[in-house]
């Protein structure tokens, strides 16, 4: 189920900073302060400096130039990362045949995605992909099939629609939560429209994912646009590998919220950061708007849309 899992480890968590917003991109402003709650992925932009260097790669340089220059030092500085956000930009279309984007408002999840593609490394994916064995159940004639397995960056639990198996699902005794741990491991999706290709049922289908790989980072999108409903989570999840005989836990690392619908609206983060106090060093959690920075928390509001779990220690079972 895991491997290779890097621990959370609070020496390459930057203090906390602001960043201007140059026009319309509070998404990549958020996102970017939501990795810089990530360790493993500082610390291996950092270890690896020299590779980037070498390969002439703009934005992990300028990545790491940023971090570098707040994981000591409390400057009180607002940063500007627009040319960061060209270079990707620029990148991006280059690969993708000059596919319109960044133009307006973006998806920070699609940005997520593309910040992974365009710095084009195979250990930093991995730090984020997640695998499926997948399988479509009929359960009009009870057919099984296997499918290919899925692999994504993030895992999306869709509460657009209140009728959902994952809203029907929800806890009712102490507000709306969901077992993310469970569904995570494991969840079902329904096939509508498709027909099963041995009865000829149509809505029948069912889609089965069995986790077989988790990575390090756990980024999870609650897809909401419409149904901006307050869920639940907690800020530890935990799996255990009967095989490995251990118990993996996650910690809960950074949040980004969405005012707004899918056209339009604004994006903050919460993330953690290190903070100094009495010769001792403490990470915790910091709300990021832009150039406005101040202490927070990471409890739900209706508006989270992203969380980040990283992971954290195992214990044998």
């Amino acid at each position: 189920m895991a491997s290779s899992l890097i621990k959370y480890n609070d020496k390459f968590v930057p203090l906390p900073f602001g960043l201007h917003n140059t026009g319309v991109i509070c998404y990549f402003n958020s996102l970017i302060q939501s990795l810089f709650g990530c360790s493993s992925l500082n610390q291996y932009f950092l270890l690896n400096e020299s590779k980037f260097q070498k390969k002439d790669n703009k934005i992990a340089m300028l990545y790491i130039n940023l971090l570098k220059e707040n994981l000591q030092t409390q400057h009180n500085k607002i940063f500007n990362i627009t040319n960061l956000l060209n270079i990707l930009l620029i990148k991006y279309k280059e690969k993708n045949n000059n596919k319109r984007i960044g133009i307006g408002q973006e998806d920070v999840c699609e940005f997520l995605t593309i910040f992974l593609d365009v710095i084009d490394d195979k250990n930093v994916e991995r730090l984020f992909m997640h695998k499926y064995q997948c399988d479509i159940y009929c359960s009009g004639c009870k057919k099984m099939t296997n499918i290919p397995d899925d692999k994504s960056y993030q895992f999306e639990i869709p509460l657009n629609n209140i009728d959902s198996y994952e809203m029907i699902y929800l806890k009712k005794d102490k507000g709306d939560t969901i077992n993310i741990s469970n569904y995570i491991r494991n969840n079902i999706s329904n096939m509508s429209d498709l027909h099963c290709t041995k009865c000829m049922s149509l809505n029948k289908l069912i889609k089965i994912n069995r986790l077989r790989f988790i990575p390090t980072i756990l980024t999870i999108t609650y897809l909401k646009y419409q149904n901006k409903k307050l869920v639940d989570f907690p800020k530890f999840l935990e799996y255990e590998n009967s095989n490995s005989k251990k118990k993996y836990i996650y910690i809960l690392t950074s949040s980004i919220e969405q005012s707004g619908n899918i056209h339009s609206g604004h994006y903050i983060c919460k993330s953690k950061r290190k903070k100094y106090t009495n010769s001792k060093i403490n990470t915790i959690p910091y709300l990021f708007n832009d150039t406005v920075y101040k202490e927070s928390d990471l409890e739900p509001t209706s508006n989270t849309y992203v969380i980040f779990y990283h992971f954290y220690n195992s214990i044998d079972i």
